[in-house]
Order: structure tokens, then sequence, then C-alpha cells
């Protein structure tokens, strides 16, 4: 078997079974005609339900904000910890200082990711600052980018953090994730795939669902990873540590 079997909770620490999310090209027993006849905007390849009917009247070229084929399915489980920060966009470098400037690792350990749950200090890169305006570079919230990339890309529909992400905040994301060398998980190019796919009449929509369906399946596994790993963190950090019991309460939500 080579789907991958995954169960992804979400940030109401609901559980739901992600490979019922995979289509049926990426079962061992589709044949490979079925994506060919069905690439139209109804049968893009799940979870990438991007294209509502607003969106369909657009024309093909059009450059409206990525957002717009964004519609709202998640919500922000935590409404406090904003980040004001104090030295506005200058902190956005913060990250390349130099190789010693782990400044994130020196936060509050009670200071979650609003996506994941997991503690912002123990991330081995460093946060990704979301806007609470995208016009605004402050407040914003610290958020486990590479999660947030990977849940982007595996659902195809996200509200973060209250609000809907914009172009501006695919083109930031995607810097950070090749900034932190982060892997391959580019939101804009799974964007462009969806807007050919929803182009009837378009040069290489087939390629393209094949291209969008194999993006999704790989951002699903790599998330079940990530998850995996923050799990055994906290859990050895909850075995093996008594000298931050702040650190060891907050985290015991995280399951």
């Amino acid at each position: 078997m080579h789907s991958c079997d995954i169960t992804y909770i979400d940030v109401n620490r609901q559980s739901h079974c992600l490979s019922q999310e995979v289509t049926r090209q990426d079962t061992d027993n589709t044949s490979g005609s079925e994506l060919h006849s069905r690439s139209d905007a109804k049968h893009v390849p799940l979870p990438w339900k991007l294209l509502p009917e607003p969106a369909a009247e657009q024309g093909c070229g059009d450059q409206e904000e990525d957002g717009a084929l964004l519609p709202l399915a998640l919500r922000s489980a935590l409404d406090g910890d904003l980040v004001e920060s104090q030295v506005g966009r200058s902190t956005e470098r913060g990250s390349r200082l130099g190789k010693g400037s782990r400044w994130w690792t020196e936060i509050c350990a009670l200071q979650l990711c609003p996506l994941s749950g997991f503690p912002i200090s123990m991330l081995p890169y460093p946060p990704y600052k979301f806007r609470m305006d995208p016009q605004r570079a402050v407040p914003h919230r610290l958020v486990d980018g590479k999660y947030l990339a990977l849940l982007v890309i595996s659902k195809g529909e996200v509200d973060v953090c209250g609000r809907v992400l914009v172009s501006t905040d695919v083109e930031s994301l995607d810097a950070y994730v090749h900034r932190c060398k982060l892997g391959p998980f580019r939101l804009g190019k799974a964007l462009s795939l969806a807007r050919v796919i929803a182009c009837e009449g378009a040069l290489g929509r087939t390629e393209a669902a094949r291209e969008l369906s194999k993006l999704c399946k790989a951002a699903r596994c790599e998330l079940f990873r990530l998850q995996k790993i923050q799990k055994n963190r906290v859990l050895k950090i909850q075995q093996t540590s008594d000298r931050e019991p702040g650190l060891i309460g907050c985290v015991q939500s995280f399951f």
C-alpha cells in the first residue's frame, strides 16, 4: 500500500481521517484514466475545492487576490497572545541576523502555535510572523510556518487567526518556506495549478491536476510526519524533565 493513513487534529482538537479525502486516483485500484477524464472544476483533486461560483466568473488571466480562492474553513482556537512588536519591520529579519540568533527559543513556554498547539520556543526553525492586518507589520502572531503551509496545501481552504489569506500572505509564506529551507511546499505553486484547472480549455489542465494531487498528498504525509515529531518531542520532555513545570503543564493540552 502506498497511501498515507493520516489522522489530522484541527485547531478545535477534533480528529479527521485525511486518508478518506484522498482522491480515487491516489489509490492502488484506480487507473490513471479517471484523472484524464475528470479534470474539470468539480473534480479538482481533493481537498482542493478552490473553485466556487464567484471564482468561475473571473477571467482565467484575472490577477485578483489569491485569497478570493480560499473559502472560510478554519478558525483559530486562540484569540489572545498577539505579539506587539516594538521594532516593527526590522524584526522580520530576526532569523537572518546570524547563526546564533535563535530569538524565538527565549519566548515564554506558554506561547503556543494557534494551529498546532506546539510551543513556539521549541520549534527548530524561526516561527512565521502572521500579520493580523495584511497591510501592517504589527500586530502579528507567531505561528509554525511549516505547519501553516502544509495545512493550507493539504486542505486547500483556510481562515487563519480570524481572517482569510490574501496574495501578500501567499508571497510572504512562500518566501519564508524557501528562506528556512522547509521543503518544496509552496502555496503559490498550488494556487497556480488550481487556477489552470479552473480555466476551461486551458492547456495542461490534466497535467496540472496530476501535479496538484501529488503536491497535496505529499503535504498530507509531511503534515502527519511533523505532527508525530512534535508529539514525540513533547512526550520526551514530559518523561525526562522536571525543571520546567510551566512547560509541562502547557503542553499537556497538545494531546
